[in-house]
């Protein structure tokens, strides 16, 4: 692996789906999660509290994939050592699956775990973070208030879970996630008051109150992540990863390491590259117009089920990536281009 040709043919783009910069670099899900990381890193924090208060922010701005009652898990380097923070979230002791109707799995609050979300930030905030838990949580209540503006994709989203808001019997999805029952338009401000109230208790009780306090009394999806970082030698990271998309984040993040460190490929060009994941009931899931008929067709003949997918597909996970440049000049970042997210450094 050619370090030099990987980081030299990298290029940074003017919709900051590919970034440069020389002192830090962040790189989510939407852009004004970014901004809040590089906000944390101007203001004098380490990457944990960038780390924090982009997450805190995703909670509002990508309620599609992220979320307060979500699970998180973490990789920080310590240069002596890796930490792993496993946040992987429980089920209530009671809440067996006997107990729970078939109907009841995959929808509404019965279908969800404890949320480790906020306890999980919480401790790598006070152990590992410089700046104050209010502070990182201070652009993710901004957002709550003032609103941010809903995208095309998140616009989609909203008219593809239709049937599915409409499956909990008490509304709740429809009522704070729609506008008057129907999915807001591309451009719309967005506002959550709601959040943003406990997101100021959070900030000025403390974590307890969401999990024993008059929050934990009115409790709610989980997600699977993989928290990825490369090692250029055993002290030195050189790339960190991360996925959404459940079953797809090994696939996703798998293929652009393949095209990095095989090909040599730039972070960003792996990033675009064409896509595919094979589920445990061998379906295919893959860009179809991307690949060559040869390849769907070898995977037809070997009786694999094909399930083509429009190119760039939400479906094949997203990658999110920060790369330190080998000879410590500045950083790359790519945020991915099949979502709605940024990098941005300072």
């Amino acid at each position: 692996m050619d370090f030099k040709e990987i980081e030299s043919k990298f290029q940074a783009t003017e919709d900051s789906k590919s970034a440069e910069s020389e002192n830090g670099m962040v790189a989510t899900a939407f852009p004004d999660a970014t901004n809040a990381g590089v906000e944390m890193l101007k203001q004098g924090g380490n990457a944990v509290d960038a780390a924090c208060a982009a997450a805190l922010a995703l909670c509002v701005c990508e309620p599609q994939s992220s979320g307060i009652g979500g699970q998180t898990m973490m990789l920080i380097s310590l240069r002596e050592k890796v930490l792993a923070i496993d946040g992987s979230s429980r089920a209530p002791s009671l809440a067996h699956v006997s107990g729970i109707y078939k109907g009841d799995r995959s929808y509404g609050y019965r279908a969800t775990t404890v949320p480790s979300t906020p306890a999980t930030l919480w401790y790598v905030n006070k152990h590992y973070g410089k700046l104050s838990w209010k502070k990182v949580l201070e652009p993710a209540i901004c957002l709550a208030e003032q609103g941010y503006t809903i995208t095309p994709l998140q616009h989609r989203l909203q008219k593809q879970e239709l049937v599915n808001f409409d499956t909990v019997e008490s509304g709740s999805g429809k009522r704070y996630f729609l506008k008057d029952g129907v999915p807001y338009t591309p451009g719309e401000r967005f506002y959550q008051p709601d959040l943003a109230k406990m997101l100021r208790i959070l900030a000025f009780r403390g974590v307890e109150e969401f999990y024993q306090g008059t929050i934990a009394k009115q409790i709610v999806p989980w997600a699977t992540v993989a928290p990825t970082l490369i090692f250029r030698n055993k002290e030195e990271i050189w790339l960190a990863v991360g996925s959404p998309g459940s079953e797809r984040i090994f696939s996703c993040i798998a293929q652009l390491l393949i095209h990095v460190v095989d090909e040599n490929q730039p972070i960003d060009e792996a990033m675009r590259a064409p896509r595919l994941h094979c589920s445990l009931g061998g379906r295919v899931s893959l860009e179809a117009e991307r690949f060559s008929d040869l390849l769907i067709t070898f995977f037809q003949d070997k009786r694999y089920r094909i399930d083509k997918r429009e190119p760039y597909s939400f479906y094949l996970g997203a990658i999110h990536a920060v790369l330190k440049k080998h000879d410590g000049t500045g950083f790359q970042g790519v945020a991915e281009v099949r979502r709605d997210g940024t990098a941005g450094g300072c």
